[in-house]
């Protein structure tokens, strides 16, 4: 039975809804950002205008500040709304340049005419006054400093001495340590040494010249001349004849 083929799809038609999809939704897309761009240069208008209101009033506000100081507003100065902003004006400039000064108090500055006058003493600052030291006992406390220097100096004495009788303890000899002695005992050498590793007595000799205190350890005149009571001395290998060699 033959199997029926199926026939690919024309690429024209496929590309063709591939374009026609991806321009919808541009379209779409297009639309949203376009809203958006609108409702954000509305909001950018309205903050725009609401800031230059704030300006007007402020450009106005310093107008008619300027002319209430000059005293040329009239009974317009006494308005309590008008009065209450003008103080609130008033302060703050006295603040900035109480900020200002280098000394940091407030300067004082001639108020606009609005009925009555203002002088320095209305803007003073109030300080409390510093209370009075007490007066001091006669010689109390100088008694009780030098009693105390001679307590602190007789406590320094007292230390170090004791600190001294401990290291004088601690470096004094101690029974039952091991001492070493100087004295050569080399009687006994030769019954577990090689004669010929016996020292000497010139070494002995030499062992203790230049030294005042040293002990006299030479040896006899027998055991000097290389005799050993009771036993053979053993030939030396320089008393060995050497092989290979005759005269």
């Amino acid at each position: 039975m033959a199997r029926s083929r199926r026939k690919p799809p024309d690429l024209r038609d496929a590309l063709g809804s591939f374009v026609q999809t991806a321009l919808e939704q541009v379209g779409a897309v297009r639309e949203v950002v376009e809203r958006g761009a609108q409702a954000q240069r509305s909001r950018y208008d309205a903050i725009r205008l609401d800031r230059r209101r704030r300006d007007a009033l402020a450009a106005l506000g310093e107008a008619v500040y300027r002319r209430a100081v000059r005293g040329a507003l009239g009974d317009l100065a006494e308005d309590p709304d008008i009065a209450e902003h003008i103080d609130e004006i008033d302060a703050i400039d006295q603040r900035i340049e109480a900020a200002a000064s280098p000394r940091g108090g407030f300067a004082a500055r001639s108020g606009w005419p609005r009925g009555r006058t203002r002088d320095a003493r209305d803007v003073r600052v109030w300080r409390p006054v510093p209370p009075t030291a007490a007066p001091r006992a006669p010689d109390d406390d100088d008694e009780r400093t030098d009693a105390g220097m001679a307590d602190l100096a007789d406590r320094i004495r007292r230390e170090a001495a004791a600190a001294g009788d401990a290291l004088a303890d601690a470096l004094a000899p101690r029974a039952g340590a091991v001492r070493f002695d100087d004295a050569w005992d080399d009687d006994d050498l030769e019954e577990y040494m090689h004669a010929d590793d016996v020292p000497s007595p010139a070494v002995d000799a030499g062992r203790g010249a230049g030294r005042p205190d040293a002990p006299d350890t030479a040896d006899p005149p027998d055991r000097a001349a290389g005799h050993v009571p009771g036993r053979a001395r053993r030939a030396t290998r320089r008393s060995r004849p050497r092989r290979g060699r005759t005269d």
